[in-house]
């Protein structure tokens, strides 16, 4: 599994304690959802230079980079958006530690979504269809990306059924490009749709605006299984049924990601 994948399996998840006797050490829990920062090749060292360098998880680069570009993050998790990319590119981003590669065309050459350890996304189109929400996953694709329009404070419950509609569809971990940061409630709803990570443009967003964002995510909880609830939601539910026998409850606890 490659780091990145892990990354993802793992979000919300408390580390475990390190093994042996000693000093008592905090347990950190990851976050709920990945921050991904998108920008350009050239504007790399000008970000890793940046206050806000620690408020992504991994970069996402327009285009596919020159290898000198790509030095600068041997110590970072990173990927490319591209719709057009060759056979021996793709080596040569394995090589430098490219982790990601979002498919920004539908006619890119199918060697791209070829087994060699980099994770491969598309977009999901918010009216998709069922014959091609089937095939985006029967194809090696491992997340998708959903363009969130929504502008902060008004995300309704016709917007989220929307969104919904969508994500119910396939079964891959799901990206949303989001212009702002969605405030504190909607992050909530939209970790549990589920969303795995959101992407921001740093050439547009703001640094106020991104750090708001880290903060956020921050203290997001982890997602909870489906079919959880807090509190029984009647006395009917919680107890027993209209015909005074047992009324059992089946919870769905397996995580789909």
């Amino acid at each position: 599994m490659t780091e990145f994948v892990e990354r993802l399996h793992n979000l919300g998840k408390t580390e475990p304690a390190p093994m042996g006797f000693g000093r008592r050490v905090e347990r950190k829990q990851n976050p709920a959802l990945l921050i991904i920062g998108q920008t350009s090749p050239s504007n790399i060292k000008g970000f890793l230079g940046s206050s806000n360098v620690d408020a992504v998880d991994a970069l996402l680069l327009d285009g596919v980079p020159g290898k000198t570009a790509t030095k600068p993050l041997k110590d970072l998790l990173w990927g490319v958006k591209t719709s057009r990319v060759s056979h021996e590119e793709i080596d040569d981003l394995k090589e430098a530690g490219c982790a990601l590669i979002l498919i920004d065309s539908p006619d890119i050459h199918s060697s791209v979504l070829r087994e060699d350890g980099i994770a491969k996304g598309v977009a999901l189109p918010l009216d998709i269809s069922d014959r091609d929400a089937h095939v985006l996953d029967d194809l090696p694709f491992d997340f998708l990306t959903v363009d969130y329009t929504t502008k902060p404070g008004d995300l309704t419950v016709a917007a989220l059924m929307n969104y919904q509609a969508a994500v119910s569809m396939v079964s891959k971990h799901i990206f949303l490009h989001v212009s702002e940061s969605p405030e504190e409630a909607e992050l909530e709803r939209l970790r549990d749709l589920p969303a795995d990570a959101v992407i921001v443009n740093l050439e547009s967003i703001s640094d106020d605006a991104l750090s708001t964002l880290r903060e956020r995510v921050n203290a997001l909880d982890a997602r909870k299984p489906r079919g959880h609830h807090d509190e029984p939601i009647s006395a009917q539910t919680s107890s027993s049924s209209s015909d005074g026998g047992e009324h059992e409850h089946e919870e769905d606890d397996d995580d789909d990601y």
